[in-house]
């Protein structure tokens, strides 16, 4: 698998990546320049970038070991990092800047979205999912004093994060309420409120741009 792209409007596609890894896009850089994407090869996953103009593939950040999902905040301040390798998981930032990363978790616990839902529309947040309490639950860490609050403590699995483009709620999937619905949560935690009620099985949800609907 490789990474193209195409006009919004058509055209011929255009080939960014080759060889024999596996490429999947994660998104854009902040200022539309380059797609991130993850490359999946020798038993690992590093998060890169593919430069729009056909420049040189690079990473989004250092190699580190295990498998690394990176995304960038999008004020382009901040790359948010999740490191899998030894059966555990963590969260950490990188300075875009800088280069300098910090560990935000230690649990082993945790994952992240591999999209820029995981970030708050400001960039002073990322939310999260942590099985530290034995089920799936949601935080979230302030980037830049590490400080962690768990918005979720429900029994089910809570998974599928998305915030809302004001900031205000988090979209979730969780099986709570014995099959798997859509739910809101507010961003400082607090009741979750459930928006869809079938049996059918939901999944990936977002936001609209607005923030006046979910998609899923």
């Amino acid at each position: 698998f490789d990474l193209w792209v195409v006009g919004a409007d058509g055209g011929a596609p255009r080939q960014l990546t080759s060889g024999p890894a596996v490429d999947q896009p994660l998104g854009w850089l902040p200022d539309g320049s380059g797609v991130v994407f993850a490359r999946s090869n020798d038993g690992e996953t590093r998060t890169m970038v593919a430069p729009v103009d056909g420049g040189p593939l690079r990473l989004l950040v250092e190699h580190r070991g295990g498998n690394q999902f990176a995304v960038p905040s999008p004020n382009g301040k901040y790359v948010s990092v999740e490191i899998s390798r030894a059966g555990e998981s963590t969260i950490w930032v990188q300075d875009a800047a800088s280069g300098a990363i910090r560990q935000l978790t230690t649990e082993g616990f945790e994952a992240a979205n591999s999209s820029r839902d995981t970030w708050s529309p400001d960039s002073r947040f990322l939310v999260f999912t942590s099985r530290r309490t034995g089920t799936a639950d949601l935080w979230t860490v302030n980037v830049e004093t590490g400080e962690l609050r768990q918005l979720t403590t429900d029994i089910r699995d809570d998974i599928g994060h998305a915030w809302s483009p004001d900031g205000r709620w988090i979209a979730f999937v969780s099986d709570r309420g014995g099959q798997w619905d859509v739910w809101i949560v507010s961003s400082q935690g607090g009741d979750a409120i459930r928006v869809t009620n079938d049996f059918a099985r939901e999944s990936s949800v977002r936001w609209t741009a607005g923030g006046a609907a979910l998609y899923f």
